[in-house]
C-alpha cells in the first residue's frame, strides 16, 4: 500500500507519496497562493478552479505511481471561508477527493507529532513553533499538559494585509511586528522553556539564506540553528532595500521573496513574548504527523 498526503496550504499545495511503512518516495509541491484568492472571505471561482487543477494534476500522479490512499487535508487556507462546504463539496464531486479540514489546534498537534516522528530530537521541554502562510502555531508545555495556539499571523496573510509592494518596507514591518505582538499578547501564553523548535517554509527559506552567508550547505533534514541577532540581521537588509540580498533572494528562494520578512517579522515577535533568543529549525511537521495520525488509525 501506498499513502499519497495532499497539504493545502495557503501558499502551496503539496504532495508527499509514502509506503505502508512510512518512508518517503517523492515529494510534489506547487505554488498556487490560495490565501490571495479569497476576498470578503470567500474563496472565489478562479481560486477554486487553481485548486482543482492542481489536484487534478496530482491525483493522476498519485494513479500513476499506483497510490491506493488519497488523503487531502487543508489548515488556514481554508478553515476560515465561509463557502467551505461548497468548496469542499465542489472538489469531491469534480475529483472525488475529500478535503479534512482541520483546525488551528490540530494542526498545532499535528505538528509536533510531526517532528517527534521524522526528526528525532527530544521535544520534551521545548516549545514548538510552526510558521505557515496563513497562519503560526505554538505548542508549550503546561505543565502536565500541553497549550496549543493558532494564530492568525502567517507569512503570506500578513504580505497580503499589510505589504504594498514585493518587499516590505521598514515601516511596514514595524506595523507587522506590532500587529503581531498585540495578536500574541491577547493569547496569554504561559511561560515557556528557552530551547525552541521550529518548522515551516519561511523558516527554512531563511536557513538557506544564512547558509548561504556562511558558506555551509543547508541539509532540510538536519537542524539547523538560528538566533534572534540572525534574523534581525536579514530585516535590517531588507529594510535598507540592500541589492547583495536582493540577489540572493532572486537565487535561493524566488518562491517566497515577498513572504520571507514578513513571516520572520511575527515569528520574532512570538518568540520576544516568549523571551526565546534562539531557535532550531527541524524537519518534520504537519504532514507527517498527518500520516502518523492516518497509519496508527488504520
Amino acid at each position: 500500500m501506498r499513502y499519497a498526503m495532499i497539504d493545502i496550504g495557503s501558499n502551496t499545495v503539496k504532495m508527499t507519496i509514502y509506503t505502508a511503512d512510512r518512508r518517503l518516495l517523492k515529494k510534489y509541491s506547487q505554488s498556487v497562493y490560495l490565501l490571495s484568492h479569497i476576498q470578503n472571505n470567500r474563496l472565489t471561482a478562479s481560486g477554486l478552479d487553481a485548486l482543482i487543477a492542481v489536484l487534478f494534476r496530482y491525483r493522476a500522479i498519485a494513479m500513476k505511481e499506483e497510490t491506493t490512499v488519497i488523503h487531502a487535508y487543508a489548515t488556514a487556507s481554508l478553515r476560515g471561508i465561509e463557502n467551505l462546504q461548497e468548496t469542499v463539496e465542489s472538489i469531491r464531486q469534480a475529483l472525488g477527493i475529500t478535503i479534512d479540514v482541520i483546525s488551528g489546534e490540530e494542526e498545532a498537534r499535528l505538528s509536533l507529532a510531526g517532528i517527534e516522528l521524522v526528526s528525532g530530537i527530544d521535544i520534551e521541554n521545548r516549545a514548538v513553533f510552526d510558521l505557515g502562510g496563513g497562519s503560526l502555531e505554538a505548542v508549550l508545555p503546561n505543565g502536565s499538559s500541553l497549550f496549543t495556539q493558532s494564530f492568525p499571523l502567517g507569512a503570506l496573510r500578513l504580505f497580503l494585509g499589510f505589504v504594498k509592494n514585493v518587499l516590505p518596507t521598514a515601516e511596514e514591518m514595524r506595523e507587522i511586528y506590532r500587529h503581531a505582538q498585540n495578536t500574541v499578547q491577547a493569547a496569554s501564553l504561559p511561560a515557556a522553556p528557552k530551547k525552541a523548535l521550529a518548522v515551516g517554509g519561511t523558516l527554512r527559506a531563511l536557513c538557506r539564506i544564512l547558509a548561504e552567508r556562511t558558506g555551509t550547505v543547508y541539509d532540510e533534514d538536519l537542524p539547523f540553528t538560528v538566533t534572534r541577532e540572525d534574523a534581525v540581521g536579514i530585516l535590517s537588509e531588507v529594510a535598507r532595500g540592500d541589492r547583495a540580498l536582493k540577489l540572493t533572494l532572486i537565487e535561493k528562494i524566488p518562491e517566497r521573496i515577498h513572504t520571507l520578512a514578513t513571516g520572520l517579522v511575527a515569528f520574532l515577535a512570538l518568540i520576544d513574548s516568549l523571551g526565546i533568543s534562539e531557535f532550531t529549525v527541524v524537519s518534520g511537521g504537519t504532514r507527517e504527523g498527518y500520516l502518523r495520525k492516518i497509519t496508527e488509525r488504520s
